[in-house]
């Protein structure tokens, strides 16, 4: 049976190929015979371009795909097309390569359809291959059933800037009012998952032609991004510098695997992640996948058992063709439990030391094997990367990919070095969360305008590191060598050496040379001496050192500035904001400076969050180089650097253009064992800056009456539209737990002044309210019996992590009857609260508590 089966299959298989082979061999001999024959199993057509209904038209033949000449295209060729491949009707048909130039053959010139046609091979055209056009000239469609958008000069499909078909042209969005609500309708329209960023101020490029659309603003649920609200479409103050762009997460992944080709396949279908079920994956399958994410082709059977399994996932069987050129395309049906489908494709990263094989990427003539010349193998030889727009986000791609921890600096102009032979790649351009510097976008391989003096290099930190502290700059020290970490002993420990570690970490200026990091297990290590000016402590003297129990020494330590600081403020957590490169400290530029910028680094400095953000030097205008401009942070980063901006020191700024920032200040507690005047006390400090929401009229900061503070006023909120969700944002904002209910009519009496509009985009998260405070809010038409307000849990941070519930207190001291008062109501609650006496301390903007025992 199962012989017969295969034989079945084999005449089935034999009988297709005579097919085609007769329809090419018949269709040579006469033009006409053509209407007899169909060849249309013989030859396969798609769409390239923006979506699957829209694009330049490609077809098939003799196993290669070519172009169609736009000679005599048309309306009814355009519509031939548009029902063969199940999209509707036609809208247009495109000449003049509008969707891009094609490669390869031009199969087909002078197409002429009727339009009843059920195939475009059916109509009358000349030969296969024989044409007098060039691919300036390939013909395209747009269908009825296309999607009228588009992300270009992405990494991929789903990243890019966003742009609109409409009136027969392609056009861009402005980033006015542009958010993360807007990038997920256009993310799921564009069947490419969740938002990742949202980018702003033409970060993928500038658009040409129109803008047409301005002041978007979405709810997240419409279906596509010209559902939601906007000013018109051509109605805009905007030019192409401010074109909006997104990056989405894409529709497939492969998780737990070792690097991005290699994992569980994971697909993203009705706004969440699945997983495929392995009972139907096939090699057709795989196949797909690998050539989808640019991985080369699958391996054999990979070892299921090395991604372990996620039973948490809505499982799917898939179901493919062949034709399709993503997984998306392929059919999915909802299974019950199920083992995942795995992939392993061929081009996996290896490196050396770590896999068999050739490396793809080194580093060298560096200190270690985590700095030098970045080099790239390509067609059997090694060869350089040219430094044109090479920043730090390309460094960390490739200190990632070696395994060699974060990048410290980005080194242009063959700093390492010239290299000899190829220069493989120029342009890097990486977002630094890719996984190989092949996945960013680039030069074709050999294609650049540099010479080897242009070398790019990096310097990563894993060849030192700092451990155990609340950071990366501060920790105790180890130090990289033959591929093991070792510490470094604190003998002749001081100064010197600690302000050659922050130089070389980029992490600013040492605070201290010690500190309370722990004590690693290691016997041997290295002692290490420097005289302080050395870039790099590989300049200074190393050796070996063994401890024993006669050299009971520790581990070295060190305490760094960070590379941004805040200078000139009336606090830590106010000032200049200035980022310390290439040893020394300099200034950031305000021209695209921005609340999202701002939290970055309130949250870096470990300051709350962003109060306001000051232009034109506010605290002053520094002295030194202007290290970082045109920043472009989402707001969720951790850290300055991991933010898209130009080159360190290329800048188009002039001196007065310098940002600063003003941040809400954290919260702490802590305790002091020894050296302070509250020794073994519990010392709690308040932060003193406001923020500029409030919740007023009532015995408590968590609720009351909403009013925000715009344009130099308090105003209170209309009620329209006011729902549980946005007062859930303000409770967060403000700290006060989760909202428990979101009253109107004015429930905490009627406010005065300006009323705000309580709009979507601005009460989505805190984010997106801070973003609003800066680029205005809109005035309601409202009157002050429809004030919105809040009720919150009230769960305040004070003194909850001793299980002690704390009532809200002032925010800030006036005066020094306001704070005994303040130390007098916190003394009586807590004294409710233990069973031990409790002295308390004021001064300006502590107290300190001596605490026994506690209930």
């Amino acid at each position: 049976m199962i012989r017969g089966a295969f034989k079945a299959r084999d005449i089935r298989q034999m009988q297709y190929w005579l097919l085609c082979i007769y329809c090419q061999q018949v269709y040579s001999k006469s033009l006409s015979i053509v209407y007899l024959i169909s060849a249309s199993d013989c030859d396969k057509l798609r769409l390239v371009g923006p979506t699957q209904c829209s694009g330049r038209v490609e077809i098939l033949h003799r196993e290669r795909w070519g172009t169609v000449c736009d000679d005599y295209w048309s309306l009814e060729n355009a519509d031939v097309v548009c029902k063969e491949l199940n999209c509707g009707t036609a809208l247009e048909a495109k000449r003049r390569a509008f969707f891009g130039e094609g490669k390869e053959q031009i199969w087909l010139d002078d197409v002429q359809c009727t339009g009843h046609e059920s195939a475009l091979t059916k109509c009358q055209h000349r030969e296969f291959g024989d044409n007098n056009c060039g691919h300036g000239e390939d013909a395209g469609v747009v269908c009825s059933d296309s999607k009228p958008l588009r992300l270009v000069n992405g990494t991929n499909r789903c990243s890019g800037r966003v742009e609109i078909y409409h009136d027969g042209q392609w056009g861009t969005v402005c980033d006015d009012r542009w958010g993360m609500q807007e990038a997920a309708v256009t993310c799921r329209e564009m069947n490419c998952g969740a938002p990742l960023a949202v980018k702003y101020r033409g970060h993928f490029g500038h658009g040409e032609d129109q803008v047409w659309m301005d002041d978007v603003e979405c709810t997240g649920k419409e279906k596509s991004l010209t559902q939601c609200p906007h000013r018109g479409f051509g109605e805009n103050d905007c030019d192409h510098s401010e074109d909006a762009g997104v990056i989405c997460s894409d529709t497939l992944r492969l998780v737990n695997g070792t690097d991005l080709c290699s994992g569980r396949v994971e697909v993203h279908i009705d706004g969440q992640w699945g997983k495929v079920c392995a009972s139907q994956w096939t090699t057709k399958e795989a196949e797909l996948v690998c050539k989808e994410l640019d991985c080369g082709k699958p391996r054999n059977d990979p070892d299921r058992s090395h991604f372990g399994q996620n039973k948490g996932l809505r499982a799917y069987t898939s179901t493919c063709t062949g034709s399709e050129t993503s997984l998306g395309q392929c059919t999915f049906h909802p299974s019950e439990g199920c083992e995942d489908a795995v992939v392993s494709c061929s081009d996996l990263l290896t490196l050396e030391g770590l896999s068999s094989g050739n490396p793809q990427i080194k580093l060298v003539n560096g200190t270690d094997q985590c700095s030098g010349r970045v080099e790239i193998h390509h067609d059997g030889q090694w060869g350089t990367v040219c430094d044109d727009h090479w920043d730090i986000r390309d460094a960390q791609v490739v200190c990632k990919e070696l395994d060699c921890g974060t990048a410290l600096a980005a080194k242009p102009l063959a700093y390492f070095g010239k290299g000899v032979g190829e220069i493989w790649l120029d342009d890097v351009e990486c977002f630094g969360n890719e996984t190989s510097l092949l996945h960013c976008q680039k030069s074709t391989f050999g294609d650049n305008n540099c010479g080897h003096s242009e070398d790019a290099g990096v310097v990563c930190s894993s060849s030192l590191r700092l451990i155990n502290g609340s950071d990366h700059c501060s920790g105790r020290l180890e130090v990289n060598h033959g591929g093991y970490w070792y510490p470094v002993f604190n003998v002749n420990w001081g100064r010197h050496e600690a302000q050659v570690v922050c130089r070389e970490m980029s992490c600013g200026d040492p605070v201290m040379a010690s500190g309370s990091f722990g004590q690693g297990s290691a016997q041997r290590g290295y002692i290490i001496a420097c005289g302080g000016m050395e870039s790099s402590l590989s300049q200074c003297s190393l050796r070996e050192f063994v401890k024993n129990s006669n050299n009971p020494v520790g581990d070295a330590a060190v305490t760094c500035t960070g590379n941004v600081k805040l200078v000139n403020g009336s606090n830590s957590c106010s000032g200049r904001v200035e980022f310390y490169h290439n040893g020394q400290w300099g200034t950031v530029c305000s021209s695209s400076w921005d609340v999202s910028d701002a939290m970055v680094v309130c949250r870096q400095l470990n300051c709350g969050r962003a109060h306001k953000i000051n232009h034109d030097g506010f605290f002053g205008y520094g002295s030194g180089n202007i290290w970082v401009d045109e920043t472009e942070c989402n707001g969720q980063e951790s850290l300055l650097t991991q933010c898209p901006q130009r080159q360190h020191g290329h800048n188009t700024c002039n001196s007065t253009s310098i940002a600063g920032v003003i941040c809400s200040g954290n919260k702490k507690f802590r305790t002091r064992q020894s050296g302070h005047s509250c020794n073994n006390l519990l010392i709690y400090f308040y932060s003193i800056v406001s923020l500029e929401v409030r919740l007023v009229n009532s015995a408590d900061h968590c609720s009351g009456r909403v009013e925000v503070h715009h344009a130099g006023q308090w105003g209170t909120v209309c009620e329209r539209d006011w729902s549980l969700n946005k007062a859930e944002m303000i409770c967060s904002l403000l700290e006060c737990g989760h909202a428990v209910s979101a009253p109107g009519g004015a429930h905490f009496g009627q406010g005065s002044g300006a009323i705000w509009e309580a709009s979507e985009s601005c009460f989505a998260n805190e984010t997106s309210f801070q973003q609003c405070l800066v680029k205005g809010l809109h005035r309601a038409s409202c009157g002050h019996e429809e004030d919105a307000s809040v009720v919150c849990a009230g769960k305040d941070v004070g003194l909850l992590a001793l299980g002690i519930p704390v009532p809200p207190f002032e925010n800030h001291w006036s005066s020094t009857h306001s704070r005994k008062h303040t130390c007098k109501r916190l003394q009586t609650h807590m004294q409710t609260h233990m069973h031990a006496h409790t002295r308390i301390h004021t001064s300006t903007n502590v107290f300190c508590l001596t605490v026994h025992q506690f209930s």
